[in-house]
């Protein structure tokens, strides 16, 4: 990732610093998902060492929601100034499309600059839950269809993907709780709320414990 980090600087600092001028007023970058997940530790890693060389600052500005199309719309609609740039998983380009309709284009409203890094998913459950390994987990499941909650970062983001090939591929069925970004999920997770919300609940805003706690 490090390496990514570094070569996207660099490309995207030569690229700019061709344009005579340029920034002249600051530039940011948007992230469609919560802060503390990959895309958004990336682009404020991006825009500290850009902020460094140049002589604008450049920001972080995360607009969640939607499967990550409200962030990704906005960056669509703005001036192609080149003072707004996103920062985005690549299923906004090759998911979200088959999923329903957007409100732009993303083939023609946004046009892709360089891959910044690759992300490897890990499997992880809550210690509470009964199970330790891939094969129990599978067990579980079976043994309870539809009772098992995952979470994700979103409708149609790569973990969401990854749960229903899993699913697939095992004959279990598990329920969707979508995120607005990978670390609130995580931190649902952990904390076991994930497997508290009402069977077959999807969800695309702030966490909530479920049931709420007592008054």
């Amino acid at each position: 990732m490090k390496r990514g980090l570094l070569a996207a600087l660099a490309a995207l600092f030569s690229a700019f610093a061709a344009a005579q001028g340029f920034p002249e007023r600051p530039v940011r970058i948007v992230v469609p998902l919560t802060p503390g997940g990959s895309p958004d530790t990336i682009a404020r890693a991006i825009a500290q060492g850009l902020s460094g060389v140049w002589t604008q600052p450049v920001v972080v500005e995360n607009r969640t929601g939607g499967s990550q199309n409200i962030g990704s719309d906005l960056v669509a609609k703005s001036p192609p100034d080149g003072y707004t740039w996103l920062l985005a998983p690549d299923n906004v380009f090759s998911v979200n499309p088959y999923l329903g309709k957007q409100p732009f284009d993303p083939l023609v409203d946004l046009m892709p600059v360089t891959q910044v890094a690759r992300i490897q998913f890990l499997l992880v459950v809550n210690p509470d839950l009964p199970a330790k390994s891939v094969p129990e987990l599978i067990a579980l499941a079976k043994a309870k269809p539809g009772e098992l909650n995952f979470g994700s970062s979103g409708n149609g983001s790569p973990q969401h993907l990854g749960a229903t090939m899993l699913q697939s591929m095992t004959g279990t069925r598990m329920n969707h709780v979508p995120y607005k970004g990978a670390a609130p999920a995580v931190i649902d997770t952990m904390a076991g709320n994930v497997s508290r919300w009402p069977v077959g609940r999807a969800i695309d805003e702030k966490p909530r414990l479920w049931p709420p706690p007592p008054a």
